[in-house]
């Protein structure tokens, strides 16, 4: 959008797929949920659907925890295993702990 002059104004940005549902329902605004969701919604016959096939969403997300992990270090190790199985080479996995900049 923004490479077509476009702007956008996030007025509220929810986990919760139905509370969103509800408020697109509702008249206040768009929203970008998985195609899945739709048909288990309440809202579902108040919405109007559009696919969107050439839309690429991208999501930078980090595992975080303490520095003491204890018997969550074997854990950790599989899990971090698990998601460079999954995602493969796109996903860059680190479980060196790193220090919070101030």
């Amino acid at each position: 959008m923004a490479n077509q002059g476009l702007g956008m104004r996030v007025f509220v940005d929810s986990q919760d797929i139905e509370e969103q549902l509800k408020l697109v329902a509702s008249g206040l605004g768009l929203g970008l949920v998985p195609h899945e969701f739709l048909n288990l919604s309440a809202s579902h016959d108040q919405l109007t659907i559009i696919e969107v096939f050439d839309f690429v969403l991208t999501i930078d997300v980090c595992l975080v925890y303490g520095k003491a992990l204890g018997n969550l270090g074997k854990t950790l190790g599989t899990l971090a295993a698990t998601l460079e199985e999954k995602f493969g080479p796109s996903l860059k996995v680190s479980t060196v702990p790193r220090t919070a900049v101030a």
